[in-house]
Parts: C-alpha cells; structure tokens; sequence
C-alpha cells in the first residue's frame, strides 16, 4: 500500500514531466551541491525505532534535492523478521511514523526486500539512495549492486554514533533500571514478562546499588550524613512523622491497645534515642 504524506505536492507534477529519462550516473551525496531535478528518489529500509539517524538522512537527501519526490520503502513484518530478525515496532507503526517526517512524499509498504526493475518501472523511480557499503542479505553481496551498475545510485551518509541496534543495546544494557523503573510505576511483572523471584531480585540489587552510592557520599562528605540522618530520625524526621501518624490512628481509633501501646513506646524510644544521638552528634561537630 501506498501512503501519501499530506505535505506532498511534487508526485503528480512529476509523473506528468516531460524531463523524464533524465541522463543518469552514480552520486555520493556529499558531493552533490544541489540537484534542482525533479527526480523520484526511493530509499528502503526497516526503520524500526525511528530516530535521528533515519530523520537526518531524509533530511540529507531533501537539502540536495530540493525538487525531488522522497519516497520510503518500509518492510513488512514477515520479510523483517525473517531475513533480519524481530522488531520493537510493526510495520503499520513503522509505515505511520515515516509517513509523519515532513521531508518524506511517499511511504510504500511493504516494499520488497531486494528491490527489482518491475518495481523502479512500476514506481517510476529514478534513484535508489543507501549508504554506500555493500548490502550483504538474502543470498546477495550487495543487493543494490543491479542499481549501481545502471548509474542510479546515490550514495547516503550515516549518522555515527545512533542506530536501532544502539539503542536497543542501550536499554539491555540497563535492563535492571528499566524493570525496577516501570515496578515503581505500577506495571506488573507479568506484563513486563518477569518472573516473581527475578522482580524481587532486581528490586534488591537495586536497593543495594542505592546503598552503597549513599555509603560513598557519606564517606567522601560526612555532613552529607548528617543531613539524610536528620532527615530520618531528627526532630522532624520520617521516624518521628510515622509515630505522629501511628499515635493519630489509635486516638481515632478508640484509644490505646496492649499491642499498640507496645508499639507506640518502642517508636517513641527510637525515635527519641535516634534524635538525642543525632543532636549530640551536630553538636560535637560545632
């Protein structure tokens, strides 16, 4: 299926041009200047994730094309997973997300793994742009080789440092933050796919990594110690606001019990305890 982008104003100015065959020959896009021709340039690809990366080479191919028609090939689900491997996004999110680029024309989905004369002839494409490596897949050294051979190729630049695979690797590498990230939000373990024993084990090195950064802060900065001590067990500290509450609850409650009475004088000696070593402790720092 064919997806035309709104902002689209060149393809049928194009398809009716009576420039067309225009006198080809291979580019490399760093060294085209401006090509004020009309052309259909195509460029192909998954585009999962799509990033800066993606953007920026639809951008690229525009600033040296100003008249051209862009138009993106996304491939289907089937084809991808097959030949490449699964996705984070299917091919209509991949299709729509292109689509929404203002310097992409048209989307083409799916859009054939290997491209071929019938589909340039049937799209009246002029170009096919890619980086200018060779494209090792389905049994080919390069499936762009066919295009390179008749002078419709331009060659793209990628941006270092971004791709899906980068970012992919970004978030395995942190999966622990992640899980715990979305626990705290209330997603369940079941749909993060999340074993019960894996859950409490991440919240627990997490816990523990936690620990252990304060136990640095304090060693470099002991005031630092003081002041999240204070917070804890000072005067009005977490402590002493729990008893507070607790003591409110009984009261509204009816009064004290043996239990919460038990319970109200042993955080009363916490609380206190804690305070008067915390108060002596700033006191003998001064």
């Amino acid at each position: 299926a064919k997806l035309a982008n709104p902002m689209a104003t060149l393809t049928e100015k194009v398809k009716q041009s009576d420039q067309r065959p225009f006198e080809y020959g291979n580019l490399d896009i760093v060294k085209v200047e401006s090509d004020p021709r009309p052309l259909r340039i195509y460029l192909d690809g998954v585009w999962d994730m799509t990033h800066l990366g993606h953007f920026r080479l639809f951008k690229s191919v525009r600033d040296k094309f100003p008249n051209a028609t862009i138009i993106v090939g996304v491939s289907g689900d089937e084809e991808t997973v097959r030949l490449k491997g699964h996705t984070l996004m299917n091919d209509e999110e991949r299709a729509e997300t292109c689509g929404h680029c203002k310097w992409v024309d048209e989307v083409i989905m799916p859009c054939p793994w290997i491209v071929s004369q019938s589909f340039l002839d049937e799209n009246n494409i002029d170009y096919v742009a890619h980086d200018g490596l060779p494209y090792v897949s389905a049994n080919s050294n390069d499936i762009y080789d066919f295009v390179k051979q008749q002078g419709r190729f331009i060659a793209t630049q990628r941006t270092d440092g971004i791709s899906t695979t980068d970012l992919i690797n970004r978030i395995v590498s942190r999966y622990n933050e992640f899980v715990f990230r979305n626990l705290k939000r209330g997603v369940s373990r079941q749909e993060l796919n999340v074993s019960w024993t894996r859950a409490e084990r991440i919240k627990l090195q997490t816990n523990v990594k936690r620990t252990t950064k304060n136990v640095e802060k304090w060693l470099e900065d002991p005031q630092t110690f003081v002041q999240d001590f204070l917070k804890v067990f000072g005067e009005k500290g977490k402590i002493v606001q729990k008893v507070q509450q607790k003591k409110e609850k009984i009261l509204n409650g009816g009064g004290y019990t043996t239990w919460s009475l038990k319970y109200a004088v042993g955080c009363c000696a916490c609380a206190t305890s804690a305070y008067l070593i915390s108060r002596n402790y700033v006191r003998s720092q001064e």
